[in-house]
């Protein structure tokens, strides 16, 4: 199901629209959804991800899934 919603929120983004839905987010979480979301094409790569995150940053304000 997610992946649904990440195809219509860049949709939206695409076509400008003002659908986003900002929220309190945890930046630590989306970089971690991020790496391993590209840790498939980085091993095919023959590269490494490396994460060096700080822990207890305050929440953030956007779109966890743009």
């Amino acid at each position: 199901m997610r992946a649904v919603e990440i195809l219509r929120r860049l949709r939206s983004l695409i076509r400008k629209e003002d659908s986003a839905r900002y929220e309190a987010i945890d930046v630590n979480d989306v970089v971690s959804e991020a790496a391993r979301v590209m840790g498939v094409e980085s091993h095919l790569r023959g590269t490494t991800i490396r994460l060096a995150l700080a822990p207890g940053l305050p929440e953030t304000n956007g779109d966890g899934i743009q």
